[in-house]
């Protein structure tokens, strides 16, 4: 029987929903049950903590990309309330089933999909009605709530930190109050400090870990950020900014820590210091900054632009300014690194820098052979230096790359890419049903099983401690014993569940590898410098600069070129044939080897190694020659 694949989606609006409501395992151990009575096989369950109530939902939309570019048309989902709650959302659930997909509302033993009589898509619609109507009714009473509470001269919100508020008690008569808490007076002497000393952010950060000011949120060391934000908080003398307007605290208990004369004159004091700007987010200078190391010192090469500014005076008297930029080039920070023979780098780690040494064999994977006595395929490793032999220390002397050559270098490379439809087609339907997956599954879900019952019997314990059954030294030792196991199964739930997230992420990346090959060349020229980096960062794990100088025809010449080392992902693909390499490089480019893999080792991919020269060839050999047909593999290694 073909398996039917499905993902499940489950959330929650709040943590305090979670804790209350029912929690986000809950709803997964429902839906799973639920796939297991119907034959179904889940292949990611979708978890999130946020509202249903706006549009642009992150995971949401995650949910039904991942359902239309691997063509599965089948969601679990807990209730109706839990997929959506705006307009928009539903109009995409109505497509997706539209298009030949079923949502499973478990909870409600509904199955909805485009055969569903008229009279229960008119539910749906009375259901979605109600459910705005209630969330609107909400919303309007918690904004007379806030209006009321700005009136009073009450922050609508949480009291920074020095403060703490206590809810209003209307049986003790008591109003809200905002009072001061034990750090208060730690705020009130950084911000002294910071006024007489006129301090930097970054000299209020040292004074405030010395004097033990804490986050609110755990007993955290605060950060740059932090600081920046007591400094401009008008809580502490007195006021409090609500959309965009400014109310005075009138709070019972409250008490100001600074004059707002303090307050203007500690923003004069950021405004003379340089401005502390984060990095905006998705944008890059240059599109191959922190992701390129230099083949022999080892550290990071970074992008500069040169500009030449020129003026000069016409026969007029008028000046002529001109601004001359030059294409964007990749240098080294020309750090110092190690080599046995000049040309060769060393890593550091296995130098001895007092006597300048090699400390001890660096050996390096080599050629496969067959063990006849194993019966086995095993790794020749072969030593490239000694221990005990002489190095030195030099300074780097890396040549500028261009961006264009970078840029040619590494399409090239991914050029030689092939992908074989026919294996992906036969692979697709076990990708996602493997060893692996059903064993963690079935792990979590005894687990939780597990310590549901345990639960039930510290309550059932309980319950005949209240009628006299048992005694209380009885009660205790059998609760000391249930509390330990139920220690046990949260930290190995903790464990399987981090195993099967990472698990799922893996399979993602692959996919993402597989859909980013698939028309290279014209994602490549659309994406942003960001976007590109991306690119790259989810197919590598590093790529080195490599140069040298060689002499043809009497004629000096400088190449250069990249090693690149793929990812565990990106390598398991082509063991697995669904990439291929469809020609040989360029053989009359010395820079170039004969596979993609040639500086693809175990070691330079742990980083243990970055070796400034091509490494002898260091291509695992095809499944076929192994003795496996690609097609039939065990697909957990993907």
């Amino acid at each position: 029987m073909k398996p039917v694949y499905c993902v499940g989606y489950c959330r929650v609006s709040t943590k305090d929903q979670e804790e209350n409501g029912l929690s986000l395992d809950a709803q997964e151990d429902l839906l799973r049950n639920y796939a297991t009575e119907e034959d179904l096989t889940i292949v990611k369950m979708f978890r999130c903590s946020e509202s249903a109530k706006d549009e642009g939902r992150k995971v949401f939309n995650e949910m039904l990309n991942y359902c239309y570019e691997n063509s599965i048309m089948q969601i679990l989902v807990e209730n109706y309330d839990r997929l959506t709650r705006n307009k928009p959302d539903e109009v995409k659930i109505d497509k997706f089933i539209e298009a030949g997909g079923v949502v499973h509302r478990v909870g409600e033993r509904v199955v909805r999909d485009k055969d569903t009589d008229i009279e229960d898509e008119t539910l749906d619609e009375m259901k979605f009605v109600f459910s705005r109507h209630e969330r609107k009714k909400i919303s309007k009473r918690v904004k007379y709530a806030v209006e009321q509470q700005l009136k009073r001269g009450e922050p609508p919100y949480t009291p920074p930190l020095g403060y703490k508020s206590i809810p209003k008690d209307t049986e003790k008569g008591r109003p809200r109050m905002i009072i001061k808490t034990k750090e208060a007076d730690k705020v009130k002497q950084l911000l002294e400090i910071f006024n007489a000393k006129r301090l930097t952010l970054s000299q209020a950060l040292r004074v405030a870990n010395d004097i033990g000011i804490r986050s609110s949120k755990g007993n955290k060391l605060v950060l740059r950020e932090d600081i920046a934000r007591i400094v401009k908080e008008r809580f502490y003398y007195g006021e409090f900014v609500c959309k965009g307007k400014i109310y005075e605290i009138k709070a019972h208990g409250y008490e100001p820590l600074i004059t707002k004369q303090m307050w203007e004159e500690n923003q004069e004091i950021l405004k003379q210091r340089k401005k502390y700007r984060k990095p905006e987010e998705g944008k890059l200078k240059f599109c191959f900054n922190q992701l390129i190391r230099c083949g022999r010192c080892g550290r990071l090469v970074f992008g500069i632009q040169p500009t030449h500014r020129m003026q000069w005076k016409k026969k007029d008297g008028s000046i002529t300014k001109k601004h001359y930029k030059y294409p964007a080039r990749y240098i080294c920070t020309q750090g110092e690194w190690y080599t046995a023979d000049g040309t060769t780098a060393v890593p550091k780690e296995y130098i001895d820098e007092d006597t300048m040494v090699v400390k001890k064999d660096i050996t390096y994977d080599g050629d496969y052979y067959f063990d006849e006595k194993a019966d086995s395929w095993k790794i020749k490793k072969e030593t490239w230096l000694k221990k005990g032999t002489k190095v030195e220390k030099l300074k780097c002397g890396m040549p500028y790359f261009m961006e264009t050559e970078i840029e040619r270098i590494l399409l090239d490379n991914i050029d030689l890419i092939k992908f074989n439809r026919k294996n992906w087609i036969e692979m697709k339907s076990r990708l996602f049903k493997d060893e692996t997956k059903e064993f963690l599954n079935y792990e979590i879900q005894s687990l939780r099983s597990e310590r549901a019952k345990n639960e039930n019997k510290m309550e059932k314990l309980y319950a005949d401690y209240d009628k006299g059954v048992i005694s209380g030294d009885f009660v205790k030792k059998q609760m000391d014993k249930i509390e330990a196991r139920q220690q046990e199964i949260r930290k190995r739930l903790n464990e399987l569940e981090e195993e099967r997230q990472l698990y799922d992420q893996k399979i993602g990346r692959s996919i993402q590898i597989i859909d980013n090959l698939k028309g290279w060349k014209e994602k490549w020229e659309a994406a942003s410098d960001d976007k590109k980096n991306e690119m790259l960062r989810l197919m590598t794990v590093k790529i080195s600069t490599f140069w040298d100088k060689r002499t043809i025809d009497g004629k000096d010449y400088e190449w250069k070129d990249l090693q690149i080392v793929w990812n565990e992902e990106f390598s398991d693909l082509f063991g697995l044939g669904i990439f291929e390499q469809k020609k040989k490089k360029n053989p009359g480019n010395p820079g170039h080897g004969d596979s993609l893999f040639q500086f693809n080792s175990p070691k330079i991919r742990d980083g243990l190694s970055d070796i400034g020269r091509p490494r002898p060839n260091l291509t695992q050999p095809s499944r076929a020659k192994l003795g496996g047909n690609p097609a039939k593999l065990d697909l957990r290694t993907v």
